[in-house]
């Protein structure tokens, strides 16, 4: 995509006093853009996990408008019934969102407009967010049970990616950490951790202070076996869920473990990956 130089539209409220004046681009088909890019200060932090996301809002009849803006960690969501993987949650992250309203466009006031996100830079070591808590206006935050594949390697779709990022080979990128929750909401639980050591063979199992080696078997999860960790019916989560009540309920030590017996309750699906860290290969 060209920068053409410092386009005149005027800034929309709310933008960041840190964000560069606008520029008109010509990409494909010589279509124009007004470009703005949200700044951060550039730091270690920044450097090995800080990513940008292309967003992209189209009028009918205007210039389209384009704004950069940095991630960390990039925040997937996996609510939809169609994401299965991770690599599924990149390509939703693409789906063009309607919106409508009068945006002066000279096609009148009923035309919708569109947004639409793209990953226009990788870091060397991406963060993925697995959205996993959402808000339900009758039972406040709710946790999302279902579970999502994530290979050992990712291959980054490119759908995913915006123009100006899709190379001949796709990047790829290598499993080194998991972050998983354990429990029934967002009020009580526990979480563990994998980390795949230095020599990038062994993975090593963090909870609290139990330290065990772990197979990278059974550190990622395959899309295939996706459809029996999330088929058990309501009988069988009424009845994990209770059993974590008890855990973290008024008889818990506040750590997750039960006062009587010390031990967490492990259920047909305890457990679920929450944060991904993938380096670049």
């Amino acid at each position: 995509m060209k920068k053409v130089g410092p386009s005149a539209t005027p800034k929309m409220n709310g933008v960041s006093k840190t964000e560069e004046a606008g520029w008109l681009e010509v990409g494909h088909k010589q279509r124009a853009a007004t470009t703005r890019t949200t700044e951060i200060t550039e730091s270690p932090i920044t450097k090995i996990f800080g990513g940008t996301l292309r967003s992209v809002f189209s009028v009918p009849g205007l210039t389209q408008s384009v704004t950069k803006e940095p991630y960390t960690p990039l925040q997937l969501d996996i609510q939809a019934s169609e994401v299965k993987s991770v690599a599924d949650a990149l390509k939703h992250l693409t789906i063009p969102e309607n919106i409508h309203g009068d945006f002066k466009s000279p096609k009148g006031p009923g035309v919708a407009a569109t947004k639409q996100v793209f990953i226009e830079t990788l870091p060397p070591v991406l963060i993925l967010h697995l959205k996993r808590f959402q808000y339900d206006n009758k039972g406040g935050t709710q946790k999302i049970w279902k579970k999502i594949a994530y290979p050992l390697e990712l291959e980054i779709p490119r759908e995913a990616m915006s123009s100006a990022l899709k190379p001949p080979i796709p990047p790829k990128y290598r499993l080194i950490g998991v972050v998983y929750h354990h429990g029934s909401s967002a009020q009580g639980g526990h979480y563990t951790v994998d980390v795949l050591r230095q020599d990038a063979k062994t993975w090593i199992r963090f909870d609290d202070t139990t330290i065990q080696r772990v197979a990278s078997k059974d550190v990622a999860v395959d899309v295939k076996d996706i459809g029996k960790y999330n088929d058990f019916d309501d009988e069988e989560q009424e009845g994990w869920v209770n059993n974590w009540k008890q855990v973290n309920g008024s008889g818990s030590s506040g750590n997750g473990q039960s006062k009587g017996e010390g031990k967490r309750y492990v259920g047909k699906d305890s457990k679920v990956a929450y944060i991904l860290f993938y380096q670049r290969i």
